[in-house]
């Protein structure tokens, strides 16, 4: 199982040391965020793998899924997006899209 989250684009017009506060506090929220579903990936004795990427999270997925060789995605869906991912979100509409395997989303 590969656990995946994708976060913003670092701010890179910021000089240093607010550059280096940037990403720390990027990469402190993406720990807090995984941080519960590895506990439970741990407790249940599920072997995984933890991927952070930076960019966009519909090309990401779709390239991991390629290079991983993916055989289905689960992902959440918030349905805050635009008006054409107005029912689903706009991630999950890109995902639903982009990528050559099975979706489950979960609402």
């Amino acid at each position: 199982m590969v656990l995946l989250h994708c976060h913003a684009t670092f701010p890179v017009v910021l000089a240093e040391p607010h550059f280096q506060n940037a990403i720390n506090k990027i990469l402190k929220n993406c720990d807090e965020l995984i941080k519960p579903y590895e506990d439970l990936l741990e407790e249940s004795g599920v072997e995984y793998e933890i991927r952070i990427l930076e960019g966009s999270p519909a090309m990401n997925i779709d390239t991991v899924v390629n290079v991983e060789k993916i055989d289905l995605i689960v992902m959440g869906s918030r349905g805050v997006g635009n008006l054409e991912g107005l029912f689903l979100g706009s991630v999950a509409h890109q995902v639903l899209h982009k990528v050559q395997c099975p979706v489950f989303i979960i609402k």
